[in-house]
């Protein structure tokens, strides 16, 4: 079973992946590597209690991780895809940020609004005005 990975701050998890567009393209399932940090708060990710769910689709039996957060925001599987993308981007990424393209610059922006959730500009933000 997906646990804390070798990797001091992360966690590997397996999640489902549906795609990203409108069209229903079936599911893989993916495994990806996170923060071990709740993004939302930046309190600690459920990693002692990931746990096996199977689900069935399509006529295929699937089986993927679920976790509970201590501090008891949710972490959905959409989210957490995209922190990964963004993980592996900026972890390939030039070590001259001079050289990044416009990709890994929105990763980048991505990261730092996951990271300082708490900072005045991403409150006021998600709460619709600004700081």
């Amino acid at each position: 079973m997906p646990q804390s990975s070798q990797t001091p701050g992360t966690m590997t998890v397996r999640v489902c992946d549906r795609g990203s567009g409108r069209d229903y393209v079936g599911v893989a399932i993916r495994t990806i590597t996170i923060a071990d940090r709740c993004p939302a708060c930046t309190g600690p990710r459920g990693v002692d209690t990931i746990s096996n769910h199977n689900f069935h689709e399509d006529g295929d039996w699937y089986s993927v991780d679920r976790w509970t957060n201590p501090c008891g925001h949710v972490d959905m599987y959409s989210a957490v895809l995209s922190e990964a993308r963004d993980r592996d981007t900026l972890a390939t990424a030039p070590k001259d940020d001079d050289d990044w393209d416009d990709a890994t610059w929105a990763a980048w922006w991505r990261h730092c609004e996951r990271v300082h959730a708490d900072a005045p500009n991403a409150v006021a933000a998600r709460e619709g005005g600004a700081a």
